[in-house]
């Protein structure tokens, strides 16, 4: 492989990075809990984002290839369960199964694509295109929450437009 890694090794990271996931959920749902579900999330995305980057420098290692992987799995299956958390948290009713059903419907789409995208980015650029890609979405994360309103106001916005909707019904 590219990066001098074998299949064995290759395969094992990718069981690692599956352990990751797994092992951390409970954990950081914990500390979600405890210091805020928004701060855990951007710091999930933060550590996501730098874990990539650190890769290529622990390939001298295994045993510390195998623990960035570890916490990669960890930050990553973290930014999917708190953002359905955080769905959970913002929105109700109609307006939760609608966003349920966006998460289940972009997972099966990266599901589908992403293996495809992923081949295509590796044949074109080599594997560091796709590390540069997958720091690109994490940094692209961060952007977006950085840049958007809190759960609380879109809280508040959506029950002023519940209201606004049940005065027009009543009308």
């Amino acid at each position: 492989m590219d990066k001098g890694l074998n299949e064995g090794l290759a395969v094992l990271l990718v069981t690692v990075v599956l352990t990751g996931d797994a092992m951390f959920q409970t954990p950081l749902g914990w500390l979600a809990d405890r210091v805020g579900i928004r701060r855990v999330h951007l710091s999930c995305a933060v550590v996501f984002s730098l874990s990539l980057l650190a890769l290529p420098l622990m390939l001298g290692s295994r045993i510390q290839l195998m623990a960035i992987c570890l916490l990669l799995g960890a930050a990553a299956g973290a930014l999917y369960t708190l953002s359905l958390v955080r769905a959970g948290k913002t929105f109700n009713g109609q307006k939760l199964i609608m966003i349920n059903a966006l998460f289940g419907f972009f997972w099966s789409a990266g599901s589908v694509a992403g293996p495809v995208v992923s081949g295509m980015l590796i044949g074109i650029t080599g594997y560091d295109g796709l590390i540069v890609t997958l720091v690109a979405s994490g940094v692209l994360f961060l952007l977006i929450q950085c840049l958007c309103k809190n759960e609380k106001t879109l809280l508040a916005s959506e029950q002023e437009d519940d209201m606004d909707e049940a005065t027009e019904s009543a009308r």
